[in-house]
């Protein structure tokens, strides 16, 4: 596929001066050969020549976490890191809150002090990944979900200081509700920092919009820049289901095959096959891309990246031709249309619980950022 590389690019949030481009790679399908547990897992050559293309494509900005494949992510990342001529023309986000190995939560003596928000906790994650990624600072450093055993104005004034040390550039938040989000603002209003959090990654799809309801109502509110990810459900989104299709076991969605586990990154299609908004959702999708000439995939991202908001899209890709396909669904020659905008916006809408619905109900007409 040919795919022209322009400066496709957008400030990380209203908030922030730096520029990313509006397609982020997601690297947590990253992996060494021994951590390799799922088909669609990416070795470190492949991953090296993906990279390398989505720079030639115009692309800078790549995001991971410490616990993807139990580090493998960001060494990987950090390996061809090493090899780029310029360090400050490449945007490095990572995440911290969780531990690794089998002990995600960190239930075990020895993991304890590694986990959450502390200031150990993020002294030493942070550490841990800046080795891993060869690299003396992380641009985007993420809490990858709130922690209620750590008193925020620790973990704010850790960040803080890291900030004001150089290890970190800029700090945002991932998988967090409104009030926390609110929260971690007022905080850091009230203690007088001038490192405030300025980006929200967090799952957002034409399936997934109850982030809407509140998260993404601070985000306009604060000026804070939203990231999502998952922007195609795990392959949901990408136009190869149709309705009363046969499926078997060797079927895949996202990581996972249909009869594993379902999870956000790798759903279920069976929570899915006699949903009614579902096969709404791809009938629309159908139409709009018949009509563009684009994939479902690339109308599903596009949808995405023109919501309120919205500056970059965080997806992972495993071939040259997903990352080009995908590349080409932000390019500028190319946009939907408020109607194909609100065709998709009808066939999505979230059932509005109470007192959502009544907010929504008297205040529609008065928001001055309005969430359709």
């Amino acid at each position: 596929m040919d795919v022209e590389a322009d400066y496709n690019h957008n400030w990380l949030s209203a908030n922030c001066g730096l520029r990313v481009s509006k397609l982020c790679f997601g690297g947590a399908t990253f992996a060494s050969e021994k951590n390799q547990k799922h088909a669609n897992q990416t070795p470190e050559d492949q991953s090296h020549q993906l990279l390398d293309r989505y720079v030639e494509l115009g692309g800078n900005f790549i995001d991971t976490a410490n616990v993807y494949s139990n580090g493998d992510s960001e060494s990987i990342i950090g390996s061809w890191l090493a090899k780029q001529p310029e360090r400050d023309q490449i945007v490095i986000g990572t995440k911290l809150r969780f531990s690794g190995d089998n002990d995600f939560v960190g239930l075990s003596s020895k993991r304890q002090n590694r986990v959450g928000l502390s200031r150990q906790a993020i002294i030493s994650n942070l550490e841990i990944s800046l080795e891993r990624l060869r690299t003396h600072y992380v641009d985007l450093y993420q809490i990858h979900c709130y922690d209620s055993g750590v008193p925020i104005e620790e973990t704010l004034s850790t960040i803080d200081d890291l900030i004001r040390q150089g290890k970190i550039r800029y700090f945002g938040g991932s998988n967090l509700t409104g009030w926390q989000i609110q929260k971690y603002v007022e905080v850091a209003k009230r203690m007088g920092l001038t490192s405030r959090m300025v980006t929200l990654q967090q799952q957002y799809n034409l399936i997934n919009r109850e982030s809407e309801f509140e998260a993404f109502q601070v985000c306009h509110n604060e000026g804070i820049g939203i990231l999502p990810w998952s922007p195609l459900k795990g392959g949901l989104l990408c136009g190869k289901f149709q309705k009363n299709q046969k499926f078997d076991e060797t079927t895949r969605v996202g990581w996972a095959t249909v009869n594993s586990k379902n999870s956000h990154h790798s759903p279920d299609f069976r929570e899915y096959e006699n949903d009614d908004k579902y096969w709404k959702i791809v009938a629309a999708l159908d139409d709009i891309t018949k009509a563009k000439g684009k994939t479902s995939a690339q109308v599903a991202l596009r949808w995405v990246l023109q919501r309120p908001s919205v500056n970059s899209v965080v997806n992972g890709f495993h071939t040259i031709k997903q990352l080009e396909e995908n590349m080409a669904a932000i390019s500028d020659s190319w946009s939907l249309s408020d109607t194909e905008m609100q065709t998709l916006n009808e066939a999505s809408r979230t059932k509005l619980l109470y007192p959502y619905d009544v907010e929504d109900m008297v205040n529609t007409q008065r928001r001055r950022t309005l969430v359709q």
